[in-house]
C-alpha cells in the first residue's frame, strides 16, 4: 500500500551536534530524497557494447516550505549555508525517525511572487552515507 506524502517528513537539527534537537522544517510542503550511483566505464576495444560497473554513490535532498524567516529549521539552514557548516537531518515516516545524515546546504531560494504565498526551496548534498536509526 502506498504512503501519503504528508507522512514523510524532513527533520533538521536545530540544537548542537552534542545536544541535537530534531524538528520538522516548519511549514514543509515537500521533500525529495534522491540516491544515485555513477557508472564506471569498463568498456574495451574488443566489443562495441558499453560495459559498466557501479561507481560512486551519492544522495541529495531537496525540499520546499513556506517562507517563515523566524522559523528554527529555516534559520538552521540559513546559518549552515552562510557559515559553511554541515547540518544534521533525519527522515521520518509515519512519525518514526528512520535514518539520518550529515549534509552540506548547497542552495536556498526564496520565492516572493506578487499576491501569493512566499516559499523557500533548498538543495542539500549528503556527506557520506545515510545512517539507519534503530529504536
Amino acid at each position: 500500500m502506498s504512503m501519503n506524502g504528508s507522512d514523510i517528513l524532513l527533520l533538521m537539527n536545530t540544537g548542537t551536534e552534542v545536544a541535537p534537537v530534531y524538528e520538522v522544517l516548519g511549514s514543509q510542503r515537500g521533500a525529495s530524497f534522491t540516491e544515485s550511483t555513477a557508472n564506471r566505464d569498463a568498456s574495451s576495444k574488443d566489443s562495441r557494447a558499453q560495459m559498466v560497473e557501479p561507481g560512486r554513490y551519492s544522495s541529495t535532498v531537496s525540499g520546499e516550505a513556506l517562507y517563515v524567516p523566524t522559523e528554527d529549521g529555516y534559520q538552521a539552514l540559513l546559518d549552515a549555508m552562510r557559515d559553511g557548516t554541515k547540518i544534521l537531518i533525519r527522515a521520518s515516516e509515519d512519525a518514526i525517525e528512520i535514518e539520518q545524515a550529515s549534509c552540506v546546504v548547497n542552495t536556498i531560494t526564496r520565492n516572493a511572487p506578487d499576491q501569493e504565498t512566499a516559499l523557500c526551496t533548498f538543495e542539500l548534498t549528503v556527506d557520506g552515507d545515510w545512517v539507519e536509526l534503530t529504536s
